[in-house]
């Protein structure tokens, strides 16, 4: 029904929904519209009748609803939508939403394992300003963009989401080039992409393969493109609609060639793996097509195998399982026919069974494996591997042969597995599974400690753990052991079963090699019992045990083994001996087998007492101190009581003290002196074992009238007996034995013809003495030291065993008593030196104009503890004078005249150290020298030094002194001054080039004097330095100085003289000469061989230029041709032409004859007279 009217309410129904109309409304349209867009040109476009459906009862109420929806075609609702837009925006008013995709196109093609597409997208953007409208094509690759205006931007968001910006409003367009992977399924292959939203979209697919089948998701109408006559290739396009996620997949239609016989070979890959409780089978049935084409298969499995998956390299449309007899079949439906090898696997499992079982083989018909059905021939290779839980044995092979890994395909290689080879079917395998049981080596130590009361075990298993892990141990307890702990990592807990006396320990995982536990426990033991055999636990399920016992006991208990019941337990001597606390090591077994049996009993020792005493008796004016040391040493058992005696005058006064961790918890003594010996008792507050050191100190001074020469005869202190503690009576009496000292004292009577019990001891004798005895004195006492009594003898005191330095005297003794007779008298005092200055070090610096800056520095002792004469020389000003670092002042006498030659100070030494320790003193002053010095060439320079205690001083000695005197540059000290010695090594080309020697020789001065150079005075050194030493003290010294450069000047213009009128000399003169000097020189040296060394220095450049001008004229009279030996001839009578026959050649240096064929004329004369040579 066609009405104008309700056609005018639609239209204007339509323009007020696009007003309200939401992008979600617009999304709607666009899937609910499957009609392709009109074409750009009007002209092209048919017109066609559209119909519009609207219900015609009850229109009010239709149109009333506002959930109602209305069906358009999109141009009409675009054209609509801009109409209301643009009339709806009001000034500054924003669209609600600022870009829409109005149109995508896709293009696509597949290239091998991925797809290219090309996107083309029209974009409207809405805002005036920058638009941003989001877009995502999931997970593929956007290679290039580009745009129709050139201004549109790309922004990556990631996670595959990106963004479009536009910098204006209207409609763009814009298009990418896409590329996404091709995956592989059952089904065939496919791609899918994220599209981004759009109104209308479209896509045209190129796949490079003929007769293809192609689906797409969500589905829509394909449209089969023409192709080019021979090109293998499949074209298809569809609209799409509004689609966010494209799937695509084509396969190849089912071939259409005509049925031949199918021909096919098989080679069966299979793995069997057994694990878990189960046994995997994984078959590779490789189907190799000799003729036809595979369409279906079928393979047989057997009954209890349970079909996990089927899967193959080619396209399966289906595979269903069925059940034939006592075996599984397997048919499978490919998706197409295949004439090209196909490989299927298939993977089954199946349940251990507690018999035998087979893996493969084909027996009557039947399928013990995975085997193919329906073809050629089948061969292959089967692998068996058995996991880690599992031991897998062969129990019956026929029809197939044992191979190694390396003829194994790769495919099933698994290291540790067993490979067999099979070329048909035909045959069987029977397997045979057995769990895995673990295999516990152990490794197991057991320490035994005896103590007074019980039987400590300390049992240390070290397990290794093979083949298979274990969630627990297990343990047999012996009797009357109580586990105190376990230890083991990992452990979960422990538990004690009394019933079956096992110990259960369990584990938090399984546990598989190594396993380290402790397990501590106590068995109740008395001191002295019967035979009973050791605890030791037994491991339950030990494959292979090795054992080991060692047993320890204090030296209170002896441990006796029955040797003759000991079972399975030999004796371990490569244990070292050891201890544990006051334990010893007394037994070691070692066993590999079970049972084991040790029985031991026990013996409490009794006490044992030695002791070791040292006394010291120091001798001083008027009194005798006594120190003894008792050094008890208590073995077996332990003791709290001890007992010595002193003498009865001393008794009063004694103090004991003890050095060891037991504290004296009471200490009396009697009232009554028994033979003038007083008995002292000191009980400890506990037993002590080992050793026990007292201290017992008192002094003796002589009686009131008593001459100091008559001698003091002092008792030594006297050990005695100790007595037994309550319990080790207990254990005497109980154990009805004696030690060797307490025999005699435990003597049976006899009553009637019936022995009496015997007496049980009451005290612990002492059963070694060994003391030593050592006197010392006061210095100012000459003592004699007699001892008597017992066995003592005198010793040296280096024999003692604690040397005492200060020791005169020793004795040494084994047996009491002992007394020492002591003689003391007083010696002279002989006086000391008070004041010993070990070094002297006095440096003295002279300038041109005669002043001296000295500095003196000293190394003292001295007894003195206020203040120190020293005298300074009569012109001397004090600059300054410090002790060590301290600055001090020097205080001058009153009244003393500075006219003599030396000025009285005192300076203050107050110091904290002790006598006997070094303290450095030093002092600096200034002393003009009258007359001023080097106002000639050369001179003597008297310097005089600070003097410690005057000329006359009286108790101060100086042991060794060194002066550094430092003189102008053009001045050097020449020789050795009286009494010193010189201590400079100067070197000649510090000489004769006027080197300064500050730092040779003189760069040790601080170390050797003790004291860095202070830095509260300042001593600057210039010049040339000179070291001076000597043996004690030195008041004054000498020296001798020299202007160098006016006698270099001196001795340089003698030897040039020299050297010009010996230069016609021969030349052994010359020589002669010269070995002449050195001789002396070399003589001289040795009286003085610095005054030697100043002489050649000065010499040095005179003899330069000698050896010059001799070497000149040489060379001269070398390169001058021959001429005849002049003939003198006087003055005054005329000159005679004389024949020579064989007339002579001068040379220099000797005259040899030469033969000449001519006569030589006679020599002219000059006109001074003188011959011409």
């Amino acid at each position: 029904m066609r009405s104008s009217s309700p056609l005018t309410v639609i239209r204007l129904m339509m323009a007020l929904l696009a007003l309200a109309l939401s992008p979600a409304t617009m999304v709607f349209a666009q899937e609910e519209s499957t009609t392709r867009p009109p074409a750009a040109s009007p002209a092209n476009q048919e017109l066609v009748q559209r119909w519009i459906y609207i219900p015609y009862q009850n229109l009010k109420q239709v149109f009333g609803k506002n959930d109602a929806t209305i069906a358009l075609p999109l141009s009409e609702y675009l054209e609509l939508w801009n109409k209301a837009h643009q009339q709806s925006l009001k000034p500054g008013e924003k669209p609600p939403v600022p870009a829409v995709i109005s149109e995508a196109r896709y293009t696509a093609k597949v290239e091998k394992e991925a797809v290219r597409l090309n996107v083309q997208l029209k974009v409207l953007s809405l805002n005036q300003g920058w638009a941003v409208l989001p877009i995502s094509f999931g997970d593929a690759a956007v290679g290039k963009v580009s745009s129709s205006t050139n201004r549109v931007l790309l922004q990556g968001l990631g996670q595959g989401k990106l963004a479009l910006l536009m910098p204006e409003a209207g409609e763009h367009v814009v298009q990418f080039e896409v590329v996404t992977k091709v995956s592989v399924s059952p089904d065939g292959r496919r791609f899918e992409m994220q599209l981004p939203n759009a109104g209308i979209s479209s896509l045209e697919l190129t796949i490079p393969e003929a007769d293809q089948v192609v689906e797409l998701a969500p589905a829509a109408a394909l449209e089969l493109l023409p192709t080019a006559p021979g090109s293998k290739e499949t074209r298809i396009r569809a609209d799409l609609g509004t689609v966010e996620q494209l799937k695509v997949n084509w396969h190849p239609r089912v071939g259409s060639r005509p049925d031949m016989e199918l021909l096919a070979s098989v080679t069966n890959l299979t793995s069997v793996q057994v694990q878990d409780g189960l046994i995997h089978t994984h078959a590779q049935l490789k189907y190799d097509i000799l003729r036809g084409q595979l369409a279906s298969l079928r393979i047989a499995v057997p009954a209890d195998h349970r079909v996990l998956d089927v899967t193959s390299d080619v396209r399966l449309r289906e595979w269903k399982l069925s059940k034939e007899g006592e075996q599984q079949i397997i048919s499978v439906e490919l998706l197409g026919r295949v004439d090209k090898p196909a490989t299927i696997q298939v993977h089954t499992e199946r349940s251990v069974p507690a018999e035998n079982f087979f893996v493969a083989g084909i027996v009557d018909q039947q399928s013990r494996g995975i085997h193919a059905l329906s073809v050629l021939r089948e061969s292959g290779q089967l692998a068996l591997h058995a996991g880690p839980d599992v031991n897998l044995t062969v129990e019956l092979q026929r029809g197939l042969q044992r191979t190694d890994e390396a003829g194994a395909a790769p495919s099933i290689r698994t290291p540790g597995a067993t490979y067999f080879r099979y070329f048909s079917p035909e045959f069987e395998l029977e397997l045979r599974a057995r769990p895995v049981e673990p295999r516990l080596v152990v490794n197991h130590n057991s320490q035994l400690i005896f103590r007074d009361d019980q039987l400590r075990l300390n049992a240390s298993l070290d397990y290794l753990v093979e083949r298979a892990g274990v969630f627990e141990l297990r343990f047999g307890l012996p009797e009357g052991l109580t586990v105190e702990n376990v230890v083991a990592t990992g452990m979960k807990q422990f538990d004690v079963n009394e019933t079956t006396r096992e110990l259960v320990v369990q584990f938090t995982e399984k546990r598989l090699g190594q396993i380290n536990l402790t397990i501590n426990g106590f068995v109740p033991w008395a001191s002295a019992s019967a035979a009973r055999n050791l605890p030791l636990i037994e491991p339950r399920g030990a494959e292979v045990e090795n054992g080991q016992v060692v047993v320890f006991a204090p030296e209170a208990m002896e441990v006796i083994t029955e040797t003759e019941k000991v079972i399975s337990a030999q004796p371990d001597p490569a244990v070292a001996p050891s201890q544990t606390g006051n334990a010893r090591l007394v037994s070691a077994w070692r066993y590999q087998q079970r049972p084991v049996v040790i029985p031991v009993s026990t013996v409490r020792k009794p006490s044992r007492l030695t002791a070791q005493v040292t006394t010291r008796l120091d001798v001083r004016q008027g009194q005798v101190s006594s120190q003894t040391t008792i050094g008890y040493l208590v073995e077996f058992a332990g003791l709290s009581t001890f007992r010595f005696q002193v003498p009865e005058s001393v008794a009063s006064s004694v103090q004991i003290t003890s050095t060891a961790d037991a504290p004296i918890k009471q200490q009396s003594r009697e009232e009554k002196a028994v033979d003038g010996w007083v008995t002292w008792t000191v009980v400890l507050q506990r037993e002590v074992l080992g050793r026990q050191t007292f201290v017992v100190t008192f002094d003796v001074t002589p009686q009131a009238g008593t001459p100091p020469e008559e001698s003091a005869t002092l008792g030594l202190v006297r050990l005695i007996d100790s007595p037994l503690p309550e319990s080790g009576r207990n254990a005497s009496s109980e154990s009805g034995k004696n030690s060797p000292a307490q025999a005699e004292a435990a003597k049976t009577e006899e009553v009637g013809n019936k022995p009496a019990s015997p007496v049980v001891a009451t005290t612990v004798p002492l059963t070694r003495i060994v003391g030593e005895v050592v006197v010392t004195k006061d210095r100012a006492l000459a003592v004699d030291a007699v001892a008597s009594g017992g066995d003592v003898e005198s010793i040296d005191t280096r024999e003692l065993t604690t040397p005492v330095p200060e020791g005169f005297a020793a004795f040494r003794y084994f047996r009491q008593p002992v007394e020492v007779s002591l003689k003391a008298s007083k010696l002279d005092v002989q006086g000391v030196v008070q004041t010993v200055i070990s070094r002297s070090l006095v440096e003295i610096v002279v300038d041109k104009a005669g002043v001296v800056t000295g500095r003196a520095r000293y190394a003292i002792k001295s007894s003195e503890r206020q203040r120190l004469r020293i005298d300074l020389p009569g012109d001397a000003q004090p600059l300054g004078a410090a002790m060590g670092d301290r600055p001090v002042a020097l205080e001058k006498t009153p009244g003393a005249s500075d006219k003599g030659p030396y000025t009285t100070h005192f300076i203050n030494v107050a110091r904290a150290s002790g006598a006997d320790e070094l303290f450095h003193v030093t002092i600096l002053y200034r002393l003009p020298l009258s007359p001023a010095p080097f106002g000639s060439n050369g001179g003597k320079l008297l310097l005089r030094m600070p003097v410690w205690g005057g000329l006359d001083a009286q108790g101060i000695v100086t042991q060794q002194s060194r002066v550094a005197v430092w003189v102008p540059q053009e001045f050097s000290l020449v020789s050795s001054p009286t009494g010193y010695t010189l201590e400079t090594r100067r070197k000649f080309n510090d000489l004769i080039l006027a080197s300064p020697l500050n730092s040779r020789g003189l760069e040790g001065l601080d170390e050797w004097i003790g004291q860095t150079a202070s830095g509260m005075f300042d001593f600057p050194r210039e010049g040339r330095g000179t070291l001076y030493s000597r043996l004690g003290s030195g008041n004054e010294i000498t020296v001798v100085w020299w202007r160098l450069p006016f006698y270099t000047w001196i001795a340089t213009i003698v030897l040039i003289v020299v050297a010009l009128l010996l230069r016609r000399t021969p030349l052994e003169n010359k020589l002669t000469v010269l070995l002449l000097a050195a001789t002396i020189a070399a003589a001289s040296a040795i009286a003085d061989a610095d005054l030697v060394l100043h002489i050649v220095a000065a010499m040095f450049f005179g003899l330069v230029a000698m050896v010059l001008i001799w070497l000149v004229a040489s060379i001269v009279n070398c390169c001058r041709p021959g001429k005849p030996k002049p003939v003198e001839v006087p003055l005054e009578q005329p000159v005679v032409k004389t024949k020579v026959e064989e007339p002579l050649a001068v040379s220099t240096g000797d005259a040899s004859s030469a033969t000449s064929s001519k006569p030589e004329e006679p020599p002219s004369q000059n006109p001074t007279g003188e011959n011409q040579s």
